[in-house]
């Protein structure tokens, strides 16, 4: 912040402030709200702390490879990036995800982007970009690891979804993944073309694309294994495979993420009961325990990493420089 006038620097102190305390209360409230559920259930907790801890570890390393691949993705927008500024950027904007409207974590990117001398249309439209790919990859994971809480959780009135519709559900998404490479350029052509707008996406190489898709099905994956061990962790056992762990997690996820409610509340674990009561990976009260005590603790992982970083102080500064001939306009 060194370059900065003194009171552009007290108005970004404050802002950071303001953002911090406005997490802190939605997500503090939450945490809340879900342990008196607990409370309230009567619910017994006692918790394996080496199965919680292992399963920790393994959130934490994937939050890593996926920063390291947003690093990646900004280089084909003609953006450069060192690890620790990037991922101080995708920890403090994704607190954003606790705050009502969904926006203020796409604010709260491009603000600290632009301070590093990265375009925010590039940080921006990146992380919509992997966003859009990760949906497509976690319906492709559900489709491998259990098509059947696709099924389960979206059963109306006790009849099945037809199986023509499952399946073009996941021949669309697989199909997504593959042909990514193609679609997403000659979609932002067409979208330029229609709103009269120069197209902000860059002719993203294939292979930064399939890394893309590759690192959302990799990130599913372990989320479903770290659920499991959790699960574990929690009920002392993990009835049924790892398979059925990681369809449910990313099935859930999904449907929290596609959601108006802001990080999914309810809606992510109303779809956690459903599915791992319907694909017998525990009983009901067993269900709501997970939902309940997994959200706590995904909520203090994703808080955490956050918060620390905006404890800590930046000096603002790019560790390298953005390429401007490529940058995207």
């Amino acid at each position: 912040m060194g370059h900065l006038p003194r009171h552009h620097r007290k108005a970004l102190i404050a802002l950071q402030v303001a953002f911090a305390l406005a997490v802190a209360w939605f997500a503090g409230r939450s945490i809340h709200r879900q342990w008196t559920a607990i409370e309230g259930a009567q619910l017994d907790v006692t918790l394996r702390w080496p199965w919680i801890i292992l399963a920790t570890a393994i959130v934490l390393a994937t939050y890593l490879v996926l920063v390291e691949v947003w690093v990646i993705q900004l280089r084909a927008w003609g953006q450069r990036l060192g690890f620790l500024p990037a991922a101080r950027i995708w920890f403090v904007s994704n607190l954003g995800k606790y705050i009502p409207g969904k926006v203020a974590g796409l604010g709260a990117m491009a603000l600290l982007a632009e301070r590093r001398g990265i375009s925010p249309v590039a940080a921006v439209g990146s992380s919509i970009l992997a966003t859009l790919i990760g949906v497509a990859g976690g319906v492709a994971v559900v489709a491998v690891t259990g098509v059947r809480v696709i099924d389960v959780m979206f059963n109306v009135d006790g009849r099945s979804v037809p199986r023509w519709i499952l399946a073009v559900v996941v021949l669309f998404a697989i199909g997504s993944l593959l042909l990514a490479p193609v679609l997403l350029p000659r979609g932002a052509r067409l979208i330029a073309r229609v709103s009269g707008r120069a197209p902000i996406l860059p002719s993203l190489p294939a292979a930064t694309v399939w890394l893309v898709a590759a690192s959302s099905a990799f990130a599913w994956t372990m989320y479903g294994v770290a659920f499991h061990l959790f699960a574990i962790g929690v009920l002392d056992r993990g009835a049924g495979g790892t398979s059925g762990y990681i369809a449910v997690y990313t099935a859930s996820y999904l449907a929290g993420l596609i959601s108006l409610i802001p990080g999914g509340f309810v809606v992510r674990e109303a779809a956690l009961v459903v599915g791992l009561t319907a694909l017998n990976l525990s009983t009901a009260p067993e269900a709501a325990l997970l939902a309940l005590t997994s959200r706590i603790w995904l909520t203090i992982l994703e808080i955490l990493p956050g918060a620390v970083f905006l404890l800590v102080p930046s000096d603002g500064r790019t560790i390298e420089p953005p390429t401007p001939a490529s940058s995207p306009r």
